[in-house]
C-alpha cells in the first residue's frame, strides 16, 4: 500500500495549522495582556514554518504576563 500526499493536501494541512496556531496564539496574547492582533500575525507567519510556530507558542505560554503600573 503506496499512500501518496500531493502538494495540495500538505497545503490544506500547512493552513489548517497555522489558522489553529494563529487562534492559540490570539488568546493565549489576551491572556498575557499582550497585544493580540499582532501577536497573532506573527504566531500566523511562523507557523507557516510549523517547528517555529510550535517554538513561538511555547515562548509565549512561558513568558509571564505583562505587568501594568497603576498611578494614583
Amino acid at each position: 500500500m503506496d499512500m501518496n500526499l500531493n502538494a495540495t493536501l500538505v497545503g490544506e494541512l500547512l493552513l489548517v495549522f497555522a489558522i489553529v496556531m494563529t487562534f492559540i496564539g490570539y488568546f493565549t496574547a489576551l491572556k498575557t495582556g499582550r497585544s493580540p492582533f499582532v501577536t497573532a500575525l506573527i504566531t500566523f507567519f511562523c507557523s507557516l514554518l510549523p517547528p517555529l510556530g510550535l517554538i513561538f507558542i511555547a515562548a509565549l505560554i512561558t513568558h509571564s504576563p505583562k505587568k501594568t503600573v497603576i498611578k494614583d
